[in-house]
């Protein structure tokens, strides 16, 4: 697969924060949710691909996508499978639910899209061919939990696709070394699972998966505009000043140097993308 770029910028309001998609309905920030994910999906489109060709479907088939957002994986699930089969989507959100089934109903799409816990899915043992988990994992509570009920309801010989980032994998360009460290460390480290990417394979072998192969896919970003929007760099920054990890002045000319370098063209930031393909054996 190739390098990802991200947009110039997503057309988001300045309380979106990805953090918040651990509770997209009580961040108040749902249309931001929706207009993120809205702004994503053709960056993401070829590794969306991947996984669904990873899972093998065919017609009369039966897939679920667990964290389904508003359904933008639907579409080529329902086209995988055709007619006679069957696609489910869960999401912890109503909202995110709600703009799921408006996609199915506008689209006529073959699917059926419900409120859940990725915790507790409310299916049973072995009723899905496949199953797949997009960017989902890093904002539960336990993430392993969730990896054994996909596995749970996915039949033996039946495909998994997992796919998350990994916080501790960004890098930034900035002149001040010790600065960058520290803020990138602080970073990851207030992220609930911030190295969940690089956790994935080892994960899949302790749920006693088989055929797990993985694939690294490397994100780019060149617009500071656009990575403040993802990471909340500004308000990072403001707690690690807080926290006592670095000074004001020093957290100040760090943002002042990445923002300098963006109006100059040269602001670079990267970070990793992890997808895990595997069998239940």
């Amino acid at each position: 697969m190739q390098m990802v770029h991200m947009p110039r910028r997503h057309p988001v309001s300045a309380g979106f924060h990805l953090a918040g998609f651990r509770d997209v309905d009580g961040s108040q920030e749902a249309d931001a949710y929706l207009a993120y994910l809205d702004s994503v999906g053709e960056v993401f489109r070829e590794v969306i691909r991947f996984g669904v060709d990873s899972l093998r479907l065919r017609a009369g088939g039966a897939v679920l996508d667990v964290g389904c957002g508003h359904g933008a994986c639907l579409p080529l699930l329902a086209q995988a499978v055709g007619s006679g089969g069957r696609v489910a989507g869960i999401d912890a959100s109503a909202a995110m639910v709600a703009a799921a089934q408006r996609r199915v109903a506008l689209q006529g799409l073959a699917a059926e899209v419900q409120r859940g816990d990725a915790h507790e899915l409310p299916f049973g043992d072995g009723v899905f061919d496949a199953a797949r988990i997009d960017r989902v994992l890093m904002f539960l509570r336990d993430p392993r939990r969730a990896l054994a009920e996909l596995k749970r309801v996915v039949r033996p010989g039946g495909r998994i696709c997992v796919a998350e980032g990994d916080v501790g994998t960004h890098a930034i360009d900035a002149d001040d070394v010790a600065t960058t460290r520290t803020m990138l460390a602080a970073l990851s480290d207030r992220s609930p699972h911030g190295w969940i990417g690089r956790r994935l394979r080892a994960m899949c072998v302790d749920a006693g998966l088989a055929d797990i192969e993985l694939n690294l896919v490397p994100i780019l970003s060149t617009s500071y505009a656009e990575w403040n929007d993802r990471l909340g760099v500004e308000s990072q920054a403001a707690l690690a000043v807080s926290g006592g990890l670095v000074n004001a002045e020093a957290a100040a000319a760090w943002l002042d140097d990445l923002r300098t370098r963006d109006a100059q063209g040269r602001f670079t930031a990267t970070a990793l993308l992890f997808v895990v393909t595997a069998t239940r054996p």
